[in-house]
């Protein structure tokens, strides 16, 4: 995403004018638990809630948003469905893609600096190795698993388990069925508790994508 729109509060009172800057955004729950949601806008996936912006500026670490209130949302007179829908069509123009971590863990360390790397091909997802789904400016990337067209190009029909390491990104590993899921959840407890601050905090549990019936569920 890199674009910028007019700030006028006539042209964010317009959804025709800002409708391709809506983007969704997982909440934290230390905005529910703040209050914070009962003025914003605000939908229900699983057992987190989604909630959604409009873009002003989002180029590399520089970025400025608004959040849609529940009055910004009763001005733009659309359904909820209909805000939905175009915030996930908007994730499919902001470069999410399906990393190898050991790959992301190298570039930061400036060992592979300027070179592309592209999402994970099929041949490369195997048990062992851990994922990671963002967009490409790394920025409340988490939102990815919300749209299925994402998930469906980048997992290639297998079936993975989902750790919500923050609002930015989710670490993605490969099913097999020796996983612990206990030790999963102590990961995404540990990763919170010394990792992430509160307010970029999701879960503290994982999650399963079964890749056959295309579906996000609470891992059991």
């Amino acid at each position: 995403m890199n674009h910028q729109i007019d700030t006028k509060i006539s042209t964010l009172l317009n959804w025709d004018e800002v409708r391709n800057s809506v983007y969704p955004v997982l909440a934290s729950p230390v905005m529910e638990k703040s209050g914070q949601l009962q003025e914003l806008v605000n939908t229900d996936f699983l057992d987190m809630k989604v909630i959604y912006t409009i873009w002003l500026r989002k180029d590399g670490l520089e970025a400025g948003y608004i959040r849609i209130s529940q009055a910004l949302f009763e001005h733009y007179k659309i359904s909820i469905e209909e805000l939905h829908s175009q915030a996930l069509k908007n994730m499919n123009k902001d470069g999410y893609c399906l990393r190898d971590m050991k790959a992301i863990l190298e570039e930061l360390k400036g060992m592979k600096e300027g070179e592309p790397q592209p999402s994970a091909e099929e041949s490369e997802i195997e048990a062992g190795k851990m994922f990671v789904l963002t967009n490409k400016d790394r920025m409340y990337g988490a939102a990815g698993i919300l749209n299925r067209t994402i998930l469906r190009e980048q997992c290639h029909g297998k079936s993975f388990y989902i750790l919500p390491s923050s609002v930015h990104e989710t670490i993605f590993i490969p099913f097999v069925e020796e996983i612990d899921q206990t030790e999963l959840d102590h990961m995404v407890s540990e990763i919170n508790r010394a990792q992430v601050i509160p307010e970029e905090c999701l879960t503290s549990h994982s999650y399963f994508y079964d890749g056959q019936a295309d579906e996000i569920r609470i891992s059991a």
